[in-house]
Formats: structure tokens, C-alpha cells, sequence
């Protein structure tokens, strides 16, 4: 067999027939995505860690609203080059999307990234966070250091008790001492 394109072409038209045709391309694309499985709750379509709404479908949203603080599953399909929308079927069965719900504030920053770049970025965010505990539990470290060289300095400034005799007579007199 000649490997042009048009030779192989009749070769596996002759051997396995004609391929199909695609009669209904919204279908055919949706069978190309990857099937994966999300939930839904009274905030929307929650997958790999961002949060989809669409407002247009009611059916959603009703279910949305029954939800409340329960979780349901859900059966979406999304492209992973674009992280901005995920495809489900709504109760009629045809295809729809749920765009990324850009009211969650840091959600809109990473909308049109690639689903590796999203999982890259949490991966960043948690690092981050882990160094600023660390740092927020050193100044704590300090504060406390601090705190304690203060007192040991205020007792070793006052080592007896604070007297309790005379105290109007004893508070004037600093007051001058002071002025």
C-alpha cells in the first residue's frame, strides 16, 4: 500500500467501510470532552476546586436551591485547555454550560487558564500559605519574647510588692516626680 494520505484513505474506506457522518455536531463535541464527576450545592457546580453557575438554566438553580448544605452529584464534561466553563446536560438533555462564577473574588484572576495552570496555582497558594503561618507563628514567637523581657524588666526594676498603705500620698508624689 502506497502511504499517500489519498491511497490510505480508500484502503480503509474499502476495508472498513465509509466513516459515519456526524449529524449532530453539538453531540459530537460533547462526546469529545473528558467525563468527570461534580457536585452541586446552594453556591453551584463545584469541580476540582472552582465553583460554575449558570443563571440562565432554572433546573439548575432549583436544584441549587433544594440542595442547601447537601452536596449532589453531578455528571459535567469540561475541555481541559479552558477553565472558565464546564458542559452538563440539563433536564431535557440537551447541552449546556456553567460559566466560572467570577463573584467568588479570586476566582475571576485565574478565569482562561488551562486546568494543569489552575492545579499549578493552588499548589503556589498552599506553599504560600504554609510560609506564612510558619512566619506568622515566628512573630508570635517574638511578641511573646518580647512580652516576657518586659515584665522581667518591670520586676527587676520593682522587686518588691506594690505597697498598699498610703497609696493617694504615694501617687501624688510621683506625679511630681514625674512633672
Amino acid at each position: 500500500i502506497d502511504s499517500t494520505p489519498s491511497v490510505l484513505w480508500e484502503y480503509y474506506c474499502k476495508t472498513k467501510g465509509a466513516p459515519r457522518p456526524i449529524t449532530d455536531r453539538t453531540d459530537y463535541l460533547y462526546k469529545l470532552l473528558i467525563p468527570k464527576q461534580g457536585k452541586i450545592d446552594k453556591k453551584g457546580i463545584h469541580f476540582k476546586g472552582l465553583t460554575y453557575i449558570n443563571y440562565d438554566d432554572e433546573d439548575l438553580l432549583g436544584r441549587m436551591y433544594r440542595a442547601q448544605n447537601k452536596k449532589y452529584a453531578l455528571s459535567v464534561r469540561y475541555d481541559p485547555r479552558d477553565n472558565s466553563r464546564i458542559y452538563y446536560t440539563d433536564s431535557v438533555g440537551n447541552m449546556v454550560y456553567a460559566e466560572l462564577n467570577e463573584g467568588v473574588g479570586w476566582q475571576g484572576d485565574i478565569k482562561g487558564l488551562t486546568f494543569k495552570e489552575t492545579r499549578d496555582y493552588f499548589k503556589m497558594i498552599a506553599v504560600k500559605n504554609k510560609e506564612a503561618r510558619q512566619r506568622n507563628e515566628e512573630i508570635d514567637a517574638m511578641r511573646a519574647d518580647l512580652v516576657e523581657d518586659i515584665v522581667e524588666t518591670a520586676k527587676a526594676n520593682s522587686p518588691t510588692y506594690a505597697e498598699t498603705t498610703n497609696m493617694k500620698k504615694v501617687r501624688e508624689q510621683e506625679k511630681q516626680l514625674i512633672n
